[in-house]
């Protein structure tokens, strides 16, 4: 699916423990017409979805398990070198 930005299509994930920091930016991305996908931790993000390149990754740096830092890190180590931003509350 394109996004309203023409023929770029991507898929921007959302890993944050807070369900509603997960739901207010899937909103802000949708009145840009971006598409995104919550996941409320690090495993659930890695169990859920084969991010691609040409994604990209919001986030939390305090999580349950495994924190922001060491799952970017582990995307990293498998290849994926897709663009992120790590946030802290």
């Amino acid at each position: 699916m394109a996004s309203a930005r023409g023929m770029l299509s991507l898929m921007i994930f959302i890993v944050d423990d807070d369900q509603a920091v997960r739901h207010s930016l899937s909103l802000l991305l949708a009145s840009e017409g971006l598409d995104s996908q919550g996941f409320g931790s690090p495993r659930e993000f890695l169990d859920g979805c084969r991010p691609s390149n040409d994604d990209r990754v919001i986030i939390d740096v305090d999580l349950p398990g495994m924190n922001g830092v060491e799952l970017l890190q582990h995307l990293r180590a498998q290849g994926l070198t897709l663009p992120a931003v790590v946030i802290t509350g």
